[in-house]
């Protein structure tokens, strides 16, 4: 039985029109709506499209709309992404388009039309595939297969610009089956992207949540629990590299009085602000959080003893010469330190362990007068000078 293209197109139009309501719904789900929305919009644009090539109206209008799909497929991702399509080449398309719908089939073949049509779709696809590709340093899985589906019906609308391109006369859809490849991408095309859109949607949405349960929101830190298990990580590796690792644990120096005097809005300030300074003064290897209130934790691999405490004490001075004011008022701000250094060789020692003993050096330094760094027993060193480490 000879291939049917008028009702291959027509699948193609029912498939565009239920896949664009699906994501349109589906999107309403999400923080990411409007990524859903726009491509939802774009596949009613294609259902749209193609009943006005079947049904005997202006093919112009017909494929004005499927280019269309095309853009806001692009426009999708590019939300996506946090980036826009560029108006230049979306207003360039519809020029070239509407300049070829005013040329009449006597000097410019309906083929050569229909031709320049499906290469300028195909580049809006591939136009939508860079945006995935240019995103890829966020790692979701999803982004592949939907980028390769781009590339795929992008490759088929070549495919079919060059079976299209000899055709004379009238427009008309083209009989037999030599298109039945182009179709049948065009549908998995639907369905596909479809499917991996939402599922690319909601590996963001899961990703952020999962951000958002091991952040501060006040300080953009780490939290508690964050740190605990990047910690207890960075213990077993030292411990099994043989190297020394260092725990830190901060406490702001009367940050009660803070509060009470200037108010809480100032004491998130200082939590910001030592955030802040915290980051930029250790290492870049170095792994901080906010384990609650006025207190940060800080864990240190391959940190000596003296390479920790002249760490610590670079954060400490920073701190303390930041300088804030409120008001024209100076908050003299400062913080105190206790360190523990799990030795290689040592006793086998957990987390919760190495933080009770940088808890007791932090007391220690508390109770000498504040502003200072405190080494846990067991560790040989006396607090140095800030010096200048990477």
């Amino acid at each position: 039985m000879a291939f049917d293209s008028t009702t291959a197109i027509t699948a193609i139009a029912i498939i565009a029109f239920v896949s664009g309501g699906f994501l349109i719904i589906s999107g309403r789900q999400f923080h990411a709506a409007p990524t859903a929305a726009i491509w939802g919009l774009s596949n009613l644009f294609l259902a749209l499209g193609i009943p006005l090539l079947l049904g005997g109206g202006r093919y112009e209008l017909g494929f004005l709309c499927l280019l269309t799909n095309a853009a806001l497929a692009w426009g999708s991702l590019a939300r996506f992404e946090n980036r826009r399509v560029p108006p230049a080449i979306l207003i360039a398309t519809g020029l070239i388009w509407i300049a070829l719908t005013l040329v009449p089939e006597t000097s410019i073949a309906y083929g050569i039309k229909a031709a320049v049509f499906l290469v300028m779709g195909a580049g809006l696809l591939l136009g939508a595939g860079l945006e995935l590709w240019r995103g890829r340093a966020e790692k979701l899985s999803s982004r592949w297969p939907l980028m390769g589906l781009l590339v795929t019906n992008a490759v088929a609308a070549f495919g079919a610009a060059i079976a299209v391109a000899p055709m004379l006369g009238e427009p008309t859809i083209p009989g037999g089956g030599w298109l039945w490849p182009t179709y049948l991408v065009a549908m998995v095309f639907l369905v596909g992207t479809a499917m991996f859109l939402v599922s690319l949607i909601k590996e963001r949405a899961i990703r952020e949540q999962e951000t958002l349960a091991a952040t501060d929101a006040l300080t953009g830190l780490p939290n508690r629990g964050s740190f605990m298990r990047s910690a207890s990580r960075a213990l077993d590796m030292a411990v099994a590299a043989k190297q020394p690792v260092a725990v830190a644990l901060f406490d702001l120096d009367r940050f009660k009085a803070i509060n009470d005097t200037h108010g809480h809005r100032t004491g998130d300030l200082v939590l910001q602000r030592f955030a802040e300074i915290a980051r930029r003064g250790l290492r870049t290897a170095d792994f901080l959080a906010r384990i609650g209130g006025e207190e940060f934790a800080a864990v240190l691999p391959g940190a000596s003893a003296e390479l920790a405490v002249a760490v610590v004490n670079r954060v400490r001075t920073q701190f303390a010469e930041s300088g804030m004011a409120i008001d024209r008022v100076p908050i003299r701000t400062t913080v105190s330190c206790g360190l523990a250094v799990v030795e290689p060789g040592g006793a086998a020692t957990t987390i919760d362990t190495a933080l009770s003993r940088a808890d007791g050096a932090l007391y220690a330094a508390k109770a000498a007068g504040r502003d200072r760094v405190s080494l846990a027993a067991g560790a040989t060193a006396t607090p140095a000078p800030i010096v200048r480490i990477a």
